[in-house]
């Protein structure tokens, strides 16, 4: 049986990415390692990283794709780059939002604030 090291991040579940990348971080944590190990450790821990993040981010994609009827359909490539399409185009064309002018103050302000100078006291 291979090592779980040697496992594609890509082909693993996420429970068992997100073990191996908790276990990664706790013998970091705990010191002791070669600068050597130390790096490969953290290079795996990216790639375990990484995969969990597509694993989530697809998950998340399922579920926006619920019907009417409440029942969850594939998403497919084209689902997906029109989304992001749609996505980017929404917020390339929006334009960007007036800033809101300061309401005028109420009653009689002077228009100058005064400087030390003028406090008497």
């Amino acid at each position: 049986m291979a090592s779980r090291a040697s496992k594609d991040p890509e082909k693993m579940s996420y429970e068992d990415a997100m073990a191996e990348l908790d276990s990664l971080v706790e013998k970091m944590e705990q010191g002791g390692m070669t600068l050597e190990e130390s790096v490969t450790s953290y290079a795996r821990g990216v790639e375990l990283a990484k995969a969990c993040r597509a694993k989530l981010d697809a998950a998340e994609d399922r579920i926006r794709k619920l019907d009417e009827e409440g029942k969850l359909t594939r998403v497919t490539q084209a689902d997906l780059r029109s989304d992001s399409a749609a996505r980017s185009d929404a917020s390339a064309a929006a334009p960007a939002p007036e800033p809101e002018a300061s309401p005028e103050p109420e009653g009689d302000l002077p228009d100058a604030v005064p400087s030390d100078d003028d406090i008497p006291f």
